[in-house]
């Protein structure tokens, strides 16, 4: 279900404000995987991710996510939303891959 989930674009990003804890100001959003099922619903990691590192696509997975999250800064940027930052986390495995630094860039 995984694999064609990942070929239907079911994984999909939600955004979770991060606040100021003096100011309450909004100084960033982090970015969480989900998986829009068509059966059951959105499903958080704690459903899909053991599965998804057994198959060996969390780095599919990570890369969806960031590239979603850089084209939503973007446009949040280009209609002046006040989002400063966009946190993305990244599996281990994902940190040593040499494609990550030049996705950033």
């Amino acid at each position: 279900e995984i694999l064609a989930g990942l070929e239907r674009n079911e994984f999909i990003v939600f955004y979770q404000p991060q606040f100021d804890a003096k100011t309450l100001e909004v100084v960033g959003v982090e970015a969480l995987a989900r998986w829009r099922h068509p059966e059951k619903g959105i499903l958080a990691p704690d459903v899909f991710l053991k599965t998804a590192e057994e198959l060996n696509v969390v780095s599919v997975i990570d890369r969806k996510v960031l590239q979603q999250s850089l084209l939503d800064f973007d446009v949040w940027s280009a209609e002046k939303i006040g989002i400063p930052r966009v946190s993305v986390n990244v599996s281990a495995r994902r940190l040593q891959d040499e494609e990550l630094l030049k996705s950033l860039r």
